[in-house]
């Protein structure tokens, strides 16, 4: 999830592009920028399942089709009311400053967002154990507690 938050990130600044960088608006950064974030966000939501699915069975849920079900239907209404909300505040921030800056603020924002997660993760793991080599297995965690035996 990490990092689809950090390639999420980089396509939003290059998306505007950035007014900090100096590059001219482009429609094929546009096009490309916008194809690694859809990467971007495939990689960071797709462990999001994993990790509630694991979260939930570990506080006493049972591991079967209606637990998959009820947390698919969260996931989804979580998803959904950003896909609204984000719009909205995206162009109220457009509307106020410009598209390069609410591109900017929006990588600023994915990169915050990437970092607490990583913090939490590390916080987590060291409560669990004493691993030196966690944090370069952050992101293959998920795959290893799948349980694909239903």
């Amino acid at each position: 999830m990490i990092v689809g938050q950090l390639i999420a990130s980089v396509a939003m600044f290059f998306m505007g592009p950035s007014s900090l960088l100096p590059i001219p608006s482009m429609l094929w950064l546009t096009v490309v920028s916008l194809i690694i974030l859809g990467i971007g966000a495939a990689v960071a939501e797709i462990p999001a399942f994993q990790d509630l699915l694991t979260i939930t069975i570990s506080h006493g849920l049972p591991d079967n089709f209606e637990t998959y079900g009820i947390l698919s239907g969260i996931l989804n209404s979580c998803f959904s009311t950003g896909s609204f909300i984000g719009p909205l505040l995206g162009g109220y921030l457009d509307d106020i400053a410009s598209f390069q800056w609410a591109t900017t603020c929006m990588a600023g924002l994915l990169v915050f967002s990437a970092s607490i997660m990583l913090v939490f993760k590390m916080v987590n793991h060291c409560k669990t154990s004493n691993s030196a080599d966690y944090v370069a297995d952050l992101e293959r965690e998920p795959l290893r507690r799948l349980n694909v035996n239903h």
